[in-house]
């Protein structure tokens, strides 16, 4: 399951620490434990990997859908579906982003605009894809230069 965070125009990342994609930018989450739901393992993967400064309940009052990512070519050709999970969250009282510092998997977090995440920066596998179809953000078209 992956966790898609979103604070006034800006979404989570970590820097993932380890192979496969050790330093490309990605989205929170991992692999589901036995006794818990895809919805559980997005959270708790979250909260593992960027000790977001937001408490459970409100995170879990704050999901605007899930989806279900499962096409055969994801992850690099190994069959691997994730159940992303699209949280939008309100900022803190003084208009900041909540904090965040990279835990677990995560050699570091970084809240990023999303038209930044899509544009600028090398996203794990097909992360990217899940960030505009959850967010509605669409990445911007390269420009031709003659």
């Amino acid at each position: 399951a992956d966790a898609v965070l979103e604070c006034q125009g800006h979404v989570l990342l970590i820097q993932r620490k380890f192979a496969p994609g050790a330093g490309t930018w990605a989205l929170p989450g991992g692999f589901k434990n036995r006794a818990e739901t895809f919805l559980d393992c997005a959270v708790r993967e979250l909260i593992e990997e960027t000790n977001v400064r937001v408490p459970e309940k409100v995170l879990r009052g704050s999901i605007v859908k899930t989806e279900l990512f499962d096409s055969p070519k994801r992850s690099f050709g190994i069959n691997r579906n994730t159940l992303a999970v699209y949280m939008r969250i309100n900022p803190n009282p003084d208009f900041s982003l909540p904090r965040a510092n990279g835990a677990d998997d995560a050699a570091e977090t970084r809240w990023v605009p999303l038209v930044e995440a899509l544009n600028d920066y090398e996203l794990y596998d097909d992360h990217a894809a899940i960030i505009s179809t959850m967010t509605g953000v669409m990445p911007m078209p390269a420009l031709w230069v003659k």
